[in-house]
């Protein structure tokens, strides 16, 4: 574990930097959760919250002191079913699990949830057995209930503990066992600890088990529709089921669980035993089946004692696969099963236990040696480690330093409160700046108006760019930036664009100041045309114009409806005895019939250039108006009143020396 630990200096990757973000709210009172990650995990970090590296460096620290006390807690709970020896030999399974050991070297919640659920499940089957016996007075529901009630606390798919309990219970003793008073101990134990976090949800968002990854991110098709300009724009249940068939949902149901074989195989695999993925998965498959009538014969020779766990377990786990070959085209990361490996270890151990009772005591001998070499194993190897635990600190501060430092000049040209942009990325521990609201550049509407008008409308002074979110947005980042070896250049800066860190390209990383009078024009106008576009006013460049040299006029417009037409724009030039002089036409933003997916919806503001040949010395009138590119017809002026009706626009009077 310290050796992938000692790699981890990316305080980015993973979900690191939420759970660090989220230990530093609670730390200074700012928040509780981000309404995804709950807050049993960051309520351990906050007390050693800072902001700085070395709070990263504590809290794998603190991740890899749970892993280690996970690996006690399995072994306890695991005596309790196959003894002291084969309990030993599932704690080291779980000790040598290539998962388990990432993730006790991350700072992320599945090192705590995989030892809080592993005792929720324990306890339930308890309950189970208790409640189908006669033998509880309450006592094992209400342990049971606060078990999962950790669990929800650590991560929101500890929910499903008290359905798969209570499904569990119907399908044992009918549904006339839910009027049984002791049972709901175990609900009022769930309450008692899971009513902070509904509190918070309530008061936030209105519904007590909210959650962003269940209300809004499964319904998505993929992990980069999650960023959306508006939370209102994110799919729900609903919309999902009116925006896509049976058969769709069908196929993405089908794909999922086709690939949920090798996500099981890769969350058990043994870090010393790699196998090739789809190998892996075949073997688990095929095991999992011999497991299954095993442990099911078994159970059922005493099933009253444990035909709870039997039924239990199976519910659950094909919860999970179906849950997560559902969400597989968001994430089919082996962490989200994980919570199930101490369960997977302990059973096939349990029923070769069984299996081989004439000969347990060369079982457990042979069972005694093979843990004892694998803890002593990882024991010598913890001991030649421990040179890079203790040297962590240093590197974790190295290796982040330039980072660090980018990330201080972005706190020092802000305040607490504002708005920057950064990411989506995994580049910069962002974390630093967890007083700061931090926007993601949208994957829809990838096109620089709506872009624009995003950050303008947010006050977003200072935007972030770096390799990882051009590669992520190329679409919108490209007609402005090109990646090279050396990093990001600029083929053409955007119009109110600075470069401030560093001062001159490439940079791999580069801070922008956005200056917000970008779209707000020297002259204010309010020109209305057919109701669907506004001109808000235009600026010249020069102020003053002169007789031949170049003219700039930009205009500056903002769409009342969304465009669904190609719209030109055409500037004409007029001498004084009504002459076209020169003029200058181009597509409102976009030529939809190129482009037929560009959406640009109302309330999208326009920055619009026009440069005008050198004219010769006198008195010029300049027009504006707006056509349809395939009728060629123009856009009437709908308001002010004095204009109505007309298909232009008189804009100013130039006077050219």
């Amino acid at each position: 574990m310290i050796p992938v630990a000692y790699d981890n200096t990316n305080s980015s990757s993973w979900d690191q930097r939420d759970y660090l973000k989220i230990g530093l709210w609670i730390s200074r009172g700012i928040g509780f959760t981000d309404s995804n990650r709950n807050p049993l995990y960051p309520l351990l970090l906050a007390p050693l919250a800072t902001r700085d590296v070395r709070y990263f460096t504590m809290a794998k620290c603190v991740s890899l002191g749970i892993g280690c006390m996970g690996l006690v807690m399995t072994y306890y709970i695991a005596r309790k079913y196959v003894g002291s020896v084969s309990a030993l030999a599932v704690a080291s399974l779980l000790m040598l699990n290539r998962e388990y050991r990432y993730a006790a070297a991350h700072v992320d919640t599945e090192i705590l949830l995989t030892p809080l659920f592993f005792a929720a499940w324990h306890s339930c089957c308890e309950a189970l057995r208790s409640t189908v016996l006669g033998q509880d007075k309450g006592r094992c529901a209400t342990i049971a209930g606060v078990l999962a009630g950790l669990a929800y606390l650590a991560k929101g798919t500890g929910l499903l503990i008290p359905a798969v309990f209570f499904g569990t219970l119907i399908l044992l003793r009918g549904a006339k066992w839910l009027g049984n008073r002791r049972i709901w101990f175990f609900v009022l134990g769930f309450i008692v600890v899971a009513l902070p976090l509904w509190a918070y949800h309530l008061l936030e968002h209105g519904n007590p088990l909210y959650n962003i990854n269940t209300t809004h991110y499964m319904w998505n098709d993929s992990w980069e529709e999650n960023f959306t300009y508006d939370l209102a724009e994110l799919p729900t249940l609903f919309t999902y089921l009116q925006t896509h068939t049976v058969a769709n949902a069908w196929e993405r149901l089908s794909n999922g669980l086709r690939v949920a074989p090798t996500q099981w195989y890769r969350a058990i695999e043994l870090a010393p035993l790699p196998l090739q993925p789809q190998l892996g998965a075949t073997v688990v498959v095929g095991l999992g089946i011999l497991v299954l009538i095993g442990v099911f014969k078994h159970a059922h020779d005493s099933w009253k004692g444990r035909g709870g766990h039997f039924v239990f377990s199976l519910s659950g786990i094909l919860v999970y696969i179906v849950l997560f070959a559902w969400y597989h085209p968001i994430s089919a990361s082996p962490r989200f099963v994980l919570p199930w490996v101490p369960v997977l270890y302990l059973a096939p151990v349990w029923l070769l236990r069984r299996l081989v009772r004439v000969y347990r005591g060369w079982w457990e001998a042979g069972l005694l040696g093979l843990s004892t070499a694998a803890i002593i194993g990882t024991s010598v190897c913890g001991i030649d480690h421990l040179s890079l635990f203790r040297s962590m600190p240093t590197h974790d501060q190295e290796a982040t330093k330039e980072d660090a430092r980018f990330m201080g000049e972005i706190l020092q040209r802000t305040s607490p409160g504002d708005n920057v942009v950064i990411g989506p990325s995994h580049l910069l521990p962002d974390w630093l700046a967890f007083d700061r609201n931090i926007l993601l550049i949208p994957h829809t509407r990838q096109n620089w108006p709506t872009f624009q008008t995003w950050i303008i409308d947010r006050n977003a002074e200072y935007v972030v760019l770096d390799e990882e979110l051009w590669e992520r947005r190329r679409q919108l980042l490209g007609d402005f930036w090109v990646l090279t070896d050396q990093g990001l250049v600029a083929e053409e800066t955007p119009p109110g664009w600075s470069l401030v860190v560093p001062t001159q390209y490439p940079c791999r990383v580069c801070l922008f100041h956005v200056d917000s009078a970008v779209l707000a024009p020297e002259t204010v106008m309010d020109v209305v045309y057919e109701d669907e576009i506004s001109l808000l006013g235009y600026t010249l460049d020069p102020r003053i114009p002169q007789a031949g040299s170049p003219l700039t006029l930009t205009l500056y417009w903002e769409l009342e409806q969304a465009l669904e037409e190609t719209t030109q724009v055409f500037v004409h030039v007029l001498d004084s005895e009504g002459r076209l002089a020169a003029q200058h036409d181009g597509n409102l933003a976009v030529d939809l019939y190129y482009y037929p997916d560009e959406q640009l919806l109302a309330g999208t503001r326009l920055r619009d250039d026009h440069t005008l040949p050198a004219l010769p010395p006198g008195s010029y009138v300049i027009h504006v108006g707006l056509y349809r590119w395939e009728t060629q017809q123009r856009l009437a002026v709908t308001s002010p009143r004095e204009c109505l009706s007309e298909q232009y626009l008189q804009l100013l009077d130039v006077e050219l020396r």
